[in-house]
């Protein structure tokens, strides 16, 4: 559905370049994740969190609807690690997006 909306998912995440790359195996090449192990964008954005299990910053779970020109569009900072949209809501507001004739992309 994203593809039908001319969309490029792409994933930030503290894990090194391996657990990145299995994260975008994982997901059958459907989001393209990048390694920010030391949290350097992520921190850029204010969307730290922490992993009491290993004492180590993780991302939160954040989705920005991007628009062509660069201007965020849609917003969505998650409350915990559980705390994430559906895929249909992230698609209607997409959708609201592209019937306005914008074009985006979502960073998740």
């Amino acid at each position: 559905t994203f593809r039908a909306l001319d969309i490029t998912l792409v994933a930030i995440s503290t894990d090194d370049y391996v657990g990145a790359n299995n994260m975008h195996h994982d997901t059958r090449g459907a989001i393209d994740v990048h390694s920010d192990p030391d949290a350097t964008v992520i921190q850029r954005f204010g969307l730290t969190d922490r992993d009491e299990q290993v004492d180590h910053i993780i991302a939160r779970p954040t989705v920005f609807i991007i628009d062509a020109d660069g201007i965020i569009r849609y917003r969505y900072v998650s409350r915990s690690a559980a705390d994430r949209p559906t895929s249909a809501l992230l698609v209607l507001a997409a959708e609201s997006l592209t019937l306005t004739g914008r074009k985006e992309s979502t960073i998740a």
